[in-house]
């Protein structure tokens, strides 16, 4: 809903405002600096009017000079702290940028680099010339394009794997690895993510990289792929604890792990046949070696908040400013210089206050903090995209779209219904929807149809010849 100029979701998600709309920005509460400062505020501004009434009934004030000098200092702390936040706020959206990228750029290489077989030359050679359809093409597949077919699903899987992994880091880095605590939302939440990356790999990979998680309380949970369970469920049980223990040690992450079994993907399809040359695996490498710098550099702006003297400091001077400055305004002035602007000086260093805090650390799932649901299914996407331009349906058909819960919705700021999971991980009484349709039983030549849209399914058929679109 677009409500005042700003479009939001129910329930938590990064906020999009139009920042023309300047009412609608004012009358705004979920995602402001009132839902930090507002009980303080009332405090100041309740605080400020007894002071009020207390050097009026005493005739007496405290004078300003001194109360000046505090607070010209003051503030050049606060605003020094607010640009060191923005800072790391900007470097958490360029790290999130550059990993996104890294991954689409596997993906596309891994589609481009791949030589396949008989199939995949024709493709190559003849694609876009009038006449050349699909099924010519797919008419020529060999042995080494089906070996090609399931080398870029492996590759797909891994880096879809990645990306889901890097959303679930950043729920469970601070709070989890930082304070050895998780509360039980967050928890729902991460087994979620972990139900989506059960349906990316098999039990045994997902058995060694669930592990990194490092959840000591878990109680027996097993994970698996079954998106049906959680269309049903509203929430976490009221059974469950409300906090969580997670082992602090520094062990091996999920990323790692991660990345070794893709670069151990990479490497097995080297120099073979269908694979690619061992002059692009160089390539592979520097970009896998971004996603892990990437992985790095967003645990270290998670894992170190500003040093602990800076921010007592700031924290004891405003405190101290405040509590003083009603005494230092002349109560001859009248009412509002010594209730209205005490307090409208509260809320503004309270704000500002505010503000740093929520720009530290721009991971999670607080209302400003980056939306990664939307990347991660764009990234989907654009995946089953690169594959179906490189002419490999067998690719396309061994991945479908499953209905997603209704709270991952309002975690975005973007309409998301649906995630990708590989097929051969759906379990053969599933229920899971794919654009409306049953998910089919059997691979046929068509299957690629799970995934295309209405739309797009008309537009294949058109530019097919007649005998093509009869098969």
């Amino acid at each position: 809903v677009c409500v005042g100029g700003l479009w939001s979701r129910p329930g938590f998600t990064m906020i999009l405002y139009n920042g023309e709309d300047w009412w609608g920005i004012i009358r705004r509460y979920r995602g402001t600096v009132w839902t930090t400062i507002l009980n303080p505020f009332v405090f100041l501004a309740f605080y400020a009017s007894c002071a009020f009434v207390a050097t009026t009934y005493l005739q007496m004030n405290f004078g300003s000079a001194g109360h000046s000098v505090l607070g010209s200092f003051m503030s050049f702390l606060l605003v020094f702290r607010a640009n060191v936040a923005y800072e790391r706020y900007w470097e958490g959206r360029t790290h999130t940028t550059q990993l996104f990228s890294a991954l689409r750029d596997v993906i596309m290489l891994t589609c481009l680099f791949m030589r396949g077989g008989q199939g995949q030359k024709s493709w190559n050679m003849h694609r876009g010339e009038e006449g050349y359809s699909l099924a010519m093409r797919q008419a020529l597949d060999d042995a080494d394009d089906s070996k090609a077919s399931q080398a870029r699903a492996e590759i797909v899987k891994w880096t879809l794997a990645l990306a889901i992994s890097f959303k679930m880091h950043t729920r469970v880095c601070a709070a989890g690895f930082c304070f050895g605590k998780l509360d039980r939302e967050t928890k729902y939440y991460l087994d979620w993510d972990r139900m989506r990356l059960r349906g990316l790999m098999s039990p045994a990979h997902f058995e060694k990289v669930d592990a990194a998680l490092r959840i000591m309380d878990d109680h027996g949970h097993v994970v698996e792929f079954n998106p049906d369970q959680w269309l049903e469920r509203k929430g976490p049980s009221d059974d469950e604890p409300e906090e969580y223990e997670v082992d602090m040690m520094p062990l091996a992450r999920q990323s790692v792990f991660l990345m070794f079994y893709m670069r151990d993907e990479l490497l097995r399809h080297m120099n073979e046949p269908y694979g690619f040359k061992e002059r692009y695996f160089s390539t592979f490498s520097i970009l896998t070696t971004e996603i892990m710098l990437t992985y790095d550099l967003v645990t270290q702006s998670m894992s170190t908040p500003l040093p602990l003297p800076y921010v007592n400091l700031v924290k004891i001077i405003v405190t101290v400013y405040l509590i003083s400055f009603p005494f230092f305004v002349d109560f001859r002035l009248g009412w509002y210089a010594n209730t209205v602007v005490p307090s409208l000086v509260a809320l503004a260093l309270l704000g500002i206050d505010a503000i740093a805090s929520e720009l530290e650390d721009p991971f999670g799932d607080d209302a400003n903090d980056l939306d990664l649901l939307e990347p991660i299914q764009q990234l989907e996407k654009e995946a089953l995209h690169l594959l179906r331009f490189t002419g490999d349906m067998k690719a396309v058909a061994m991945f479908v779209w499953a209905d997603a819960p209704q709270f991952v919705a309002k975690q975005s700021a973007k309409p998301l219904r649906r995630f990708l999971a590989a097929r051969s991980e759906l379990s053969d009484d599933s229920k899971c929807m794919v654009r409306g349709e049953p998910v089919p039983s059997v691979m046929g030549t068509r299957t690629h149809h799970m995934v295309m849209s209405p739309r797009e399914r008309a537009r294949e058929v058109r530019r097919k010849p007649p005998i093509a679109a009869a098969e």
